[in-house]
């Protein structure tokens, strides 16, 4: 894992570590909420993207993004794109898109199924505070409705954490050793003398 930070961009919460401080880049806080879920954190690739997708069986959709295909495989021309539409990224163009458009520069790129019911969908437009941390903190709440989110997170993209509803650690248990046993880098958040250090899983 690459622990060098880009400079002025340190949550004030950071501390003097690089891995405290790679930490609070990435979720905001030492004791982000999300590390009470069963997650992973590794290498932000199309490969491990492609294995997640593949463990999950999930039909992955770009959240906060515009389908590019409507019904019938036309283009989506339509201005009112919203929370009743994302059920679209299941049609099979807009499943060929999917690995192009997750790369697109999103404040809060994530990625989860898109079978997940509407009312989440709505709650999660409705967030008063769209920004990257405040998501993070929130998705704790919506994870029992969503089953499981793909995010890319700070700086850049270069890590992603696989996300999923309580009872099903045995996927993340399942994702983790495939991804350790051939890439280095792949992680579990562990709290310990009151807040998380990064934990690396060991090769397969």
């Amino acid at each position: 894992m690459n622990l060098n930070l880009r400079r002025g961009n340190v949550h004030p919460e950071a501390e003097s570590t690089p891995a405290d401080r790679k930490l609070v880049e990435a979720f905001g806080s030492l004791n982000p909420a999300v590390a009470g879920l069963p997650h992973l954190v590794f290498p932000n690739t199309r490969d491990h993207f492609r294995r997640c997708m593949a463990r999950l069986r999930g039909t992955p959709g770009v959240w906060e993004l515009q389908v590019p295909h409507d019904v019938g495989g036309v283009a989506f021309v339509r201005e009112d794109y919203g929370p009743e539409d994302f059920h679209l990224w299941g049609l099979r163009e807009n499943q060929q898109a999917v690995e192009r458009m997750r790369n697109t520069h999103l404040e809060f790129q994530m990625v989860m199924d898109a079978g997940v019911p509407v009312d989440v969908l709505r709650e999660m437009a409705a967030h008063p505070v769209k920004d990257y941390y405040s998501y993070l903190e929130h998705l704790p709440g919506w994870m029992g409705r969503l089953g499981w989110a793909y995010v890319a997170l700070e700086p850049e993209g270069e890590m992603a954490l696989l996300v999923v509803e309580p009872g099903r650690s045995g996927v993340v248990d399942r994702v983790g050793l495939e991804l350790a046993a051939q890439a280095e880098g792949v992680f579990r958040l562990i709290r310990a003398g009151g807040r998380h250090h990064w934990t690396l899983l060991p090769p397969g």
